[in-house]
């Protein structure tokens, strides 16, 4: 049975998932965020928008990241904006 993963977007606003699209693992990538069952850092998807890729362009490039965990990780970082995302598992 997964884990529950808990993303706190503000001070009173906790979103628990059963599955996660992100990952933590220390002994992968020393920690760093990464889509769920990948090494790629959720960091290039962002850093790929930023320089005005296209999310087909990405996903092009990476095609161990599915669709539908890009968009779950946008909409988790949209929903968070402004705000310290906290992963926390338990």
């Amino acid at each position: 049975m997964l884990k529950p993963t808990m993303f706190q977007l503000e001070e009173h606003k906790v979103i628990t998932l059963t599955h996660s699209p992100i990952a933590s693992n220390r002994n992968v990538l020393g920690g760093t965020l990464v889509f769920a069952g990948t090494r790629v850092p959720v960091q290039t998807l962002l850093d790929y928008l930023d320089d005005g890729c296209t999310l087909n362009e990405f996903l092009e490039n990476f095609p161990s990241v599915s669709r539908e965990s890009a968009i779950a990780v946008l909409k988790l970082a949209r929903d968070g904006r402004g705000n310290d995302m906290a992963l926390q598992s338990y």
